[in-house]
Formats: structure tokens, C-alpha cells, sequence
């Protein structure tokens, strides 16, 4: 499975790596509904994509992940922190990010953890 999921300093981290295809996204997307509804509150979340090599996925399913994150009831506003280091990982997340409509969720792209965790540490929810 080329991603990894966790949690740690009271957010989700979720590493993706090696090959990620549109059934991976499912994958993901089932993985991360199943760890909010056993949660108390929502948590942050941080998406590295750092280690990815290829992305073989489609518009399609990045519109059907945005559709499946809008129909998920959090319990609290949250921040979702994407770091990229390649043109193709920034395309994606900048895809994902105007995509998003979901009124508790704020979606910035950075470049590093300390950026994402600096981000969550503070009061603004700006993108």
C-alpha cells in the first residue's frame, strides 16, 4: 500500500509513497472515515507527498474524494496541511484544494512538517 497512516501531536499524518493510484485513494479515504467516526473530536490532518514517485490518478477520483470529504460530519473545524516538493504533487493538491467546499475544512499546501505544524499552532485558518 504506498501510503501510511497515523497519528501523532494530536493530528493525522498520512505519507504517501512509491506508486498512488485512484483505487489507493479509496483506500485512503476509507481509512480516514473509519478513524474520524471513532474519534472524539477531528483532528488535523498532514498529507506528505514528498515520496511519491507516480501519480496515476484521475480527475474523476479527486472529484469523487472532494465528494466524499464534503459528506463527512466533523466534529470541529479542522486544517489539512499538504506538503509537496514536485510540480505534479503541487498540481494535485492545488486541485484538491480548490475543490474543497466543506465549511470545516481549510486546505494550505506547504513545503515542509515545521510549516504544517507551525500552521496548526496558530489562530488563522487562511489557506
Amino acid at each position: 500500500m504506498p501510503f501510511e497512516f497515523s497519528e501523532s501531536d494530536g493530528s493525522y499524518h498520512i505519507r504517501l509513497h512509491g506508486h498512488l493510484t485512484n483505487a489507493d485513494l479509496v483506500h485512503l479515504m476509507v481509512m480516514v472515515r473509519e478513524a474520524e467516526q471513532e474519534a472524539s473530536t477531528s483532528l488535523n490532518r498532514v498529507i506528505d507527498t514528498s515520496d511519491v514517485e507516480k501519480f496515476d490518478i484521475d480527475f474523476s477520483h479527486v472529484i469523487a474524494f472532494t465528494g466524499q470529504r464534503r459528506t463527512m460530519p466533523l466534529k470541529n473545524p479542522i486544517k489539512t496541511a499538504i506538503i509537496v516538493h514536485r510540480e505534479v504533487a503541487l498540481g494535485i493538491a492545488r486541485m484538491f484544494q480548490s475543490l474543497n467546499d466543506h465549511p470545516l475544512i481549510t486546505i494550505r499546501v506547504v513545503s515542509s512538517l515545521l510549516e504544517a505544524q507551525a500552521w496548526f499552532a496558530s489562530d488563522t485558518e487562511e489557506a
